[in-house]
């Protein structure tokens, strides 16, 4: 196996000086010495930073859509601590079981606040744009970006913007 880590060289006491090589886990290479099949411009580096953050929006977006589970146990936590800013006694494992349909030891007012916060973030999804977008609605911008709420406005904005759930149309 060939080693291709980077020595550091760390003071010590005993020691004039101590070399450690970096593990696998935290690889570091020596790039100074790499030279490019390219050129670096400002293109290039605008390009991959436009990428980066598009793929940190697909990374994103799809641990929202494909692990509901953990949306879950994040609601879950955060209404736990949202109560208990509140004074709610409940601890995370009642709020869990509460959440759950179990019963659970514990004053009712508390019980309650629970299933109220539990409600009323399940009928936020409800109330996103975006989620009525999916329903069959569309949102028309005019050109600055204002929303078109009428059809005269519509006939005075001209060309228009239509979003959709799944993307958007120049009219």
């Amino acid at each position: 196996m060939e080693d291709y880590g980077v020595y550091y060289v760390i003071p010590s006491e005993n020691i004039s000086s101590k070399i450690i090589g970096a593990d696998i886990t935290r690889r570091h290479f020596i790039m100074s010495d790499y030279k490019p099949p390219f050129e670096m411009t400002e293109t290039i580096a605008n390009l991959t930073a436009e990428i980066a953050e598009l793929a940190g929006e697909i990374s994103v977006y799809e641990g929202l859509t494909t692990n509901p589970k953990l949306r879950r146990e994040n609601r879950i936590r955060t209404i736990h601590s949202s109560l208990a800013i509140e004074q709610n006694t409940l601890t995370i494992d009642q709020v869990t079981d509460v959440i759950n349909g179990k019963r659970v030891l514990a004053p009712p007012a508390d019980i309650k606040e629970v299933k109220n916060a539990y409600e009323i973030y399940n009928r936020l999804d409800a109330l996103n744009p975006l989620g009525v977008l999916k329903r069959g609605y569309v949102l028309a911008e005019d050109k600055s970006g204002g929303l078109v709420r009428s059809a005269a406005e519509a006939e005075a904005a001209g060309t228009m913007k239509l979003k959709f759930h799944d993307g958007e149309v120049i009219v």
